[in-house]
């Protein structure tokens, strides 16, 4: 299954935190949150870890997380070409296979998109077949996610995951303890 965004190439920005702040923050150094609101976005990601994105009113970024799934590996910001992302460790290796969207770890696009935990406790997806399926095969939808139109042209499912069960859907997109293959079912993010 593959979750994907639209990223340039990443810059890596250094973390800061304080005694009153998270241990990990990230800014973006250029105003580039276009199109979003000042304020703190609260998202939850495909993999259950829950970060924040605060935009100030000059339109600059920072990010840091919240809630990690893993507290002694908590997401990877960064921000790249004015976006700023969070990856989680535990995600990184199907992002470089191919197999997820980077879009889905990317916190500007999904605070503009109103995918913040504030303005919907769903994710949309979309769920493709295996390059290799049968023509007809249509993927399952995941656990924690409602089928919402199959797309049998593309051999696509359109799913909502639940939020409050997104861990769920994220173990079994990407199988509890299988490795990411090149080739296999794909999700990818949908834009509202």
């Amino acid at each position: 299954m593959l979750l994907t965004a639209l990223v340039g190439p990443a810059t890596s920005l250094g973390t800061a935190g304080a005694a009153s702040a998270p241990d990990h923050v990230a800014g973006a150094v250029e105003p580039s949150a276009r199109g979003l609101a000042p304020g703190t976005y609260r998202i939850t990601l495909l993999t259950g870890d829950v970060v924040a994105l605060h935009v100030t009113a000059d339109r600059r970024q920072a990010a840091w997380v919240e809630e990690p799934v893993e507290p002694q590996r908590p997401p990877h910001i960064y921000e790249a070409d004015g976006q700023v992302h969070a990856v989680p460790a535990e995600a990184a290796p199907y992002l470089d296979s191919g197999a997820l969207d980077p879009n889905l770890f990317n916190l500007t696009l999904l605070a503009r998109d109103g995918f913040d935990d504030a303005t919907t406790g769903e994710l949309p997806l979309l769920i493709e077949a295996a390059p290799r399926a049968p023509a007809t095969a249509m993927p399952a939808a995941p656990d924690g996610t409602e089928a919402v139109l199959e797309l049998d042209s593309v051999n696509t499912v359109s799913v909502a995951a639940d939020k409050a069960h997104i861990r769920t859907t994220w173990e079994d997109v990407v199988g509890a303890r299988q490795r990411p293959r090149r080739r296999g079912s794909r999700a990818t993010a949908r834009s509202g």
